[in-house]
């Protein structure tokens, strides 16, 4: 990163839009558009504000060239369907008149399904780092006309609270400045492109040195939490990749502490109100270091890499929990997120019903109702209910509600209740009755590599054949895909519509699921998918030289 540039950019950025400059707004204006233009979008992410009284426009040359036309700035907006705090906002500010009419008069305003468009969230992902030190989802970035940020932020209520610039002060803040100060935000603009474009420069590829793994071993050691596992604290990500990394170091090393610290925290992880307990997968983030209140949104590549976690951890330690681990987390991937076709969908949102979680959550009355006085009191032990409960929604009163977490911790899982077999599918099914959260049934490419490598992976170390004929299913289907398009792999199939972009993931993954494959059957075909993918992969991505 630049610093010396960043550190003259920052201060003029805060006082540029955090000073009090409030102004009137830009003057209303004809924007040329016809309202909002995301009725023809595929993306589910897109469809939900294609009501938005906002004048959304989708990611494209034409929202760049109306922006020029009329000398705009560009309000982009990028989440994903099932991002909680994408839907918080949108309710907040994009379904709101005063707000929706404060952006159509000065803005041209974009929405990007971060899922559908990775390399556009992963450029202005990187600007919000420069500009703020942080990042996440909704991303908000406002932009000149020729896509230069000169403002970044998550998400935005509609009034300013708790230190956080509303979009009711936000907006007129940058359209007066806008008005009376470009030259300004222009020079701002440029500066940090500059800093970003230093940052981003490519290095030469060289293979990890022992001392580089050296160091990013004591820098878990350092983080490591070891009481409630994990790395940092709240909120605590499973991060599998973390898991993977020790896996191999205590391989290659013998450094007893690296499979300890890993065998630790996906113990932890699983006893953890973040992995669901009724119906197995993993949310995606806990709200606390204790891995006890997620974050409840379920993504596939999130099971894919805690699967490959799971199986690698049993190899290295032949623990029994660690396959039940794996499996129950295959179980919900196949039950609830595989398509007719034998493809993965993305994910699975955090809200239904009343709100956030309202799908995981229960009472000790529900409990009772369901299993019986005697087997309910059992449960409710081992799954840490209280009538005071353990969840609300910010704002709210708790009122009993609990989200289910072994309670022994992660000694718990060694030795599960005789009840627990019956009881499983009694309050799975009563939940399945429950208003379910909404499926992003997108079918994207680098996430099935992922997913179909894990099943492929999975099926060989657990002896579970069936695991392989799933991982080939979902091959078969993307890769039938790749063969219809005549050009190769695309990114994203959404109801049947193939998208037109792919990407280097795209290719790196499906390469990966063709080998697992291939060294689960040893079919000389997979190979040669993946030596075609590789030459395809190549041809379009390679530095030149």
């Amino acid at each position: 990163m630049n610093s010396g540039g960043l550190s003259k950019v920052l201060p003029i950025l805060a006082a540029i839009l955090f000073s009090g400059c409030l102004g009137t707004g830009a003057a209303d204006m004809d924007n040329g558009m016809s309202g909002n233009m995301l009725a023809d979008e595929t993306s589910p992410y897109l469809l939900q504000h294609a009501d938005n009284p906002v004048h959304w426009r989708p990611w494209g040359e034409e929202a760049f060239e109306a922006a020029r036309r009329l000398q705009r700035p560009i309000f982009l907006s990028i989440g994903y369907s099932s991002c909680h705090w994408c839907h918080v906002m949108e309710e907040e500010c994009f379904e709101d008149d005063e707000v929706a009419a404060l952006l159509n008069d000065g803005f041209i305003c974009v929405k990007v399904d971060r899922e559908e468009r990775p390399d556009v969230d992963a450029v202005y992902m990187r600007y919000s780092l420069a500009i703020t030190g942080g990042g996440g989802w909704p991303l908000t970035i406002i932009m000149t006309p020729e896509g230069d940020p000169f403002f970044a932020a998550t998400y935005i209520p509609k009034h300013s609270m708790q230190g956080r610039m509303g979009m009711m002060d936000l907006i007129p803040a940058v359209m007066a400045e806008w008005e009376n100060g470009r030259d300004r935000l222009d020079s701002l603009a440029l500066r940090v492109s500059e800093a970003v474009s230093f940052s981003s420069l490519p290095v030469s590829g060289q293979a990890i040195s022992a001392e580089t793994a050296d160091q990013c071993f004591r820098a878990f050691e350092v983080s490591f939490d070891s009481v409630f596992g994990g790395f940092g604290g709240a909120p605590k990500f499973p991060s599998p990749h973390a898991i993977l990394f020790l896996l191999r170091y205590w391989h290659d090393t013998g450094e007893s502490s690296a499979l300890d610290m890993a065998a630790h925290t996906m113990r932890t992880i699983r006893s953890g109100g973040i992995y669901d307990q009724v119906g197995y997968g993993l949310h995606r983030y806990s709200t606390d270091a204790r891995w006890l209140i997620p974050h409840f949104e379920k993504m596939l590549y999130d099971q894919a890499m805690f699967i490959l976690a799971a199986v690698e951890t049993y190899e290295a330690t032949g623990d029994e929990v660690f396959r039940e681990m794996a499996e129950s987390t295959i179980q919900y991937v196949l039950r609830d997120m595989t398509s007719p076709e034998g493809a993965f969908y993305s994910s699975e949102d955090a809200d239904s019903g009343s709100g956030e979680g309202d799908f995981y959550i229960w009472k000790i009355d529900q409990m009772i109702g369901l299993l019986g006085e005697e087997t309910a009191e059992q449960a409710i032990g081992y799954w840490g209910l209280t009538a005071q409960g353990n969840f609300a929604e910010p704002g709210s009163e708790i009122e009993g509600r609990s989200v289910l977490h072994v309670s022994e911790g992660a000694t718990g899982l060694d030795n599960p209740p005789a009840w627990l077999a019956e009881a499983m599918p009694v309050l799975l099914d009563a939940r399945s009755a429950r208003s379910r959260p909404f499926r992003d049934e997108k079918i994207l490419t680098d996430w099935n590599g992922l997913m179909i490598a894990a099943l492929a992976r999975s099926a060989g170390v657990l002896d579970r054949p069936e695991y392989l004929e799933a991982s080939i299913r979902g091959f078969d289907f993307v890769a039938g895909r790749a063969a219809e398009s005549g050009a190769g792999l695309v990114h994203s199939i959404i109801q049947g519509s193939t998208g037109e972009e792919v990407f280097l993931d795209d290719y790196v993954f499906m390469i990966r699921a063709s080998l697992e494959i291939y060294s689960a059957t040893f079919d000389a075909e997979y190979l040669a998918y993946a030596i075609a993918f590789q030459a395809e992969l190549d041809s379009s991505f390679a530095a030149p030289g």
